[in-house]
């Protein structure tokens, strides 16, 4: 078995629009990197579009050394566990996920960032458990569809993944670093939490376009 090795991410949001739907971007950052899992070339980033009657989130492994995402989260606040519906997982024939995570919520250090994790809204983890199956690997990406319920809309939805300790974090897992197929996490956090990246090291692993 491995053995996990605590590393966040946090993320910003920049939006892009075309065609009349919001193109949502989070960029990540490392904070924490406890036993030194190599990190060069990590490019974790989530996406977000705007359906209309659904929200779209899409986790992107961008990364150009070993590093696959075997876990997904999205944190249950009160905007994230009243408007996220039927989740609809798009599986691939090389990304296989079913909805249900283990464990049940984050492990690591999302606690001392940004706040207690309020509890999973949605989970998901590769049909096959090895890190390297099913999962999303470098140049893989896995989209899931939300319906959007109560009458909640994509704007709420985004403003409250950042609304300081009343917004919501999305969280993967990422498994089969070399050189000692170390693993760590990734999250996304509202801004108020972006405090402790003074003393914690960060650095920004992918930017992309923001406003």
């Amino acid at each position: 078995m491995n053995r996990v090795k605590s590393m966040s991410i946090l993320g910003v949001i920049g939006v892009a629009c075309s065609s009349g739907a919001a193109d949502v971007q989070v960029s990540t950052f490392v904070f924490e990197n406890d036993n030194g899992a190599p990190i060069d070339g990590l490019n974790i980033w989530i996406e977000s579009n705007d359906l209309g009657n659904s929200i779209e989130f899409i986790w992107h492994n961008d990364s150009t050394i070993d590093a696959n995402v075997t876990d997904i989260y999205i944190e249950g606040n009160d905007i994230s566990n009243a408007a996220l519906g039927i989740a609809t997982i798009n599986n691939t024939t090389d990304v296989q996920y079913s909805e249900g995570s283990t464990p049940l919520n984050p492990a690591g250090s999302i606690q001392f960032f940004g706040g207690l994790w309020k509890g999973t809204a949605f989970g998901a983890d590769p049909d096959t458990p090895q890190p390297q199956f099913n999962a999303i690997n470098p140049g893989e990406s896995l989209s899931v569809v939300f319906t959007l319920d109560s009458g909640i809309t994509f704007d709420e939805v985004i403003a409250a993944l950042h609304a300081g300790e009343d917004g919501f974090r999305i969280a993967a897992h990422v498994q089969g670093l070399d050189p000692n197929d170390d693993s760590l996490w990734v999250v996304t956090p509202a801004p108020g939490a972006m405090a402790p990246l003074a003393f914690a090291g960060a650095f920004m692993t992918r930017r992309r376009r923001s406003i």
